[in-house]
């Protein structure tokens, strides 16, 4: 995948409040935790936000299609809520991001982006209160969706909503196809999203962790001092990232 990509839509309450009420601890009703779900839906948006990184490997500022300040994978720096969501990972501001004195690391980044997809599954979860029930290649691209647009963004597909409840996939597909983000704001994504909904596979992008060759673009988890360098060692799954559960 490109070193640099850039989003093509960013809904404004992307972060979703990602600090308040311990949003971040998304876990299925039966407290079981569902690590094919998250490591699928990670890689699919590590391909689908893109990064914008130096040559050194630190993330960037930069803005996107709609002029919005973002960084590491698809994090909006200018929510309400951002400045919140940095101090749970770094100790680096929002101003000094965007003013581009400081960068992140790929850690940095990618704890942001786990942080994120958990307030995506919790807020999808409350879309659908059988979630579970959904196949699992259908369930990723829904969680994608409520990352990419926010609760709130997502909620204003109307008709993809009830579709989904009835296992209606042509209608919800329909949906899709009619929506703006389908015919303008991003329409590649979407058309990549709308596939996977219509035959119930998984988008290209989201594989498993450690099914990912090494050139495939998905980073790996940045090595804790004292372990040995993943890239050095194979290992049949990828180690633990921060913030997992």
């Amino acid at each position: 995948m490109p070193q640099c990509r850039l989003r093509s839509k960013k809904n404004i309450d992307h972060n979703d409040k990602l600090a308040l009420n311990g949003g971040f601890k998304a876990i299925s009703p039966s407290g079981e935790q569902d690590f094919e779900l998250k490591d699928r839906l990670k890689n699919l948006l590590v391909f689908e936000e893109g990064r914008v990184v130096l040559s050194n490997g630190l993330h960037v500022a930069y803005r996107d299609s709609k002029g919005i300040a973002t960084i590491g994978y698809g994090f909006n720096l200018q929510d309400g809520a951002a400045a919140g969501v940095l101090r749970l990972v770094t100790t680096k501001t929002t101003a000094d991001l965007i003013e581009k004195t400081q960068f992140l690391t790929e850690e940095e980044a990618q704890s942001l982006l786990l942080l994120a997809e958990n307030v995506a599954i919790t807020g999808v979860r409350s879309f659908f209160p059988d979630f579970d029930a959904i196949d699992l290649p259908r369930r990723v691209v829904l969680a994608s969706m409520v990352y990419q647009f926010g609760a709130g963004g997502f909620g204003k597909f109307r008709r993809l909503i009830p579709a989904v409840e009835g296992r209606d996939w042509p209608t919800a597909v329909l949906s899709m196809e009619q929506s703006q983000w389908y015919k303008s704001d991003s329409p590649k994504r979407a058309r990549r999203m709308a596939e996977a909904v219509r035959s119930g596979s998984f988008p290209a992008s989201a594989i498993l962790s450690a099914d990912a060759p090494r050139d495939s673009g998905v980073p790996a988890p940045s090595p804790q001092p004292g372990t040995p360098d993943p890239a050095k060692t194979p290992s049949p799954r990828r180690g633990s990232w921060p913030f997992d559960q």
